[in-house]
């Protein structure tokens, strides 16, 4: 078995892309447990903005009110998130927390830097981006390339973050499915597996409960023509309601498939169930329970998504 680690010289565009202000930004928020300048030294802050840098202040609206460094772009928010496009070079920002009507200007500012665009996120228990979210300045989405699939991407959710090491999967994973009349994706998140193998089957049916995800993957969809693919917001422990597929891909997060999903496919016996996996843990209890089912393994390969860590991800095929 062959582990694939992918992460080549291709992130230069994404620093280049962010410039100087990318740089600060995360020199500022690296310096203290809320990226406060008090930590990073007044003197250097000073320093970098008598040479014409451009300084972006993060903290929390109640530091903001400890004072503040003049001539800085002000940021009174609680959280930032950066997300990168190696295909077009460019850098997406959101703020998280804070009042978006405060933020609008420094948010222009920030597109005028060399940020693609800026969004703001109300904090949310549920967790990041799942309250309301506001675009402040510039794009919202960018275009990514995963291997044969051009799809778009986001700052407010979920996008693989090796773009390379994900093309490589899909690629692979579309050497492995038969094809047939109907195909269904659980988590699918934009649909990425949706439309890569469209052209396989008659109907193509993805199910995602992240209602940003579904309105990329509606973008992609008509972008790429892909008539055949239909894309459902709703839980994926609810599948049972959608009926039988000759092919059902997962890509559930960390915690693996529930015991809904875990009966929907021993009920419904899809011919195949492609798996890729997040946690080599969680899969392997997953893969256990359908093999007692009735299932055979038919094919895995683990990959490096995120080289000199533990993480890895399986890409898997089960066969009846």
């Amino acid at each position: 078995m062959t582990r694939r680690a992918l992460f080549g010289p291709k992130v230069a565009p994404l620093i280049q892309a962010a410039s100087l202000t990318l740089a600060l930004l995360l020199f500022l928020a690296a310096c203290g447990p809320k990226g406060s300048y008090e930590n990073v030294g007044p003197e250097e802050l000073y320093e970098a903005l008598a040479a014409g840098a451009v300084v972006v202040d993060v903290r929390t609206p109640g530091e903001f009110a400890q004072g503040h460094v003049p001539g800085a772009i002000n940021l009174p928010v609680e959280e930032v998130a950066l997300r990168g496009s190696l295909l077009e070079g460019k850098v997406l920002l959101g703020l998280v927390g804070g009042v978006p009507e405060a933020l609008k200007r420094p948010a222009k500012a920030l597109v005028q830097e060399g940020f693609a665009g800026v969004v703001w996120a109300e904090p949310s228990p549920k967790g990041r981006f799942r309250g309301r979210v506001t675009p402040l300045a510039g794009e919202r989405t960018l275009l990514e390339a995963f291997g044969p699939l051009k799809a778009t991407v986001s700052v407010e959710s979920f996008s693989q973050v090796n773009p390379l090491a994900a093309g490589a999967l899909l690629e692979e994973a579309r050497t492995l499915v038969f094809g047939g009349r109907r195909a269904l994706e659980l988590y699918a998140g934009s649909g990425l597996f949706s439309l890569l193998l469209s052209p396989r089957y008659e109907e193509v049916v993805a199910v995602e409960i992240s209602k940003e995800a579904v309105r990329r993957g509606e973008m992609d969809r008509k972008r790429l023509g892909a008539e055949n693919v239909r894309f459902l917001r709703m839980d994926a422990r609810k599948a049972e309601a959608l009926g039988a597929f000759d092919l059902v891909v997962v890509d559930p997060p960390r915690a693996g498939l529930p015991p809904e999903v875990r009966a929907y496919l021993l009920r419904a016996r899809p011919r195949e169930i492609l798996y890729v996996s997040c946690d080599p843990a969680t899969w392997a209890r997953d893969v256990g329970a359908l093999v007692q089912g009735g299932y055979r393994l038919a094919f895995a390969r683990p990959y490096d998504f995120f080289p000199f860590t533990h993480h890895v991800e399986v890409l898997s095929l089960l066969r009846l």
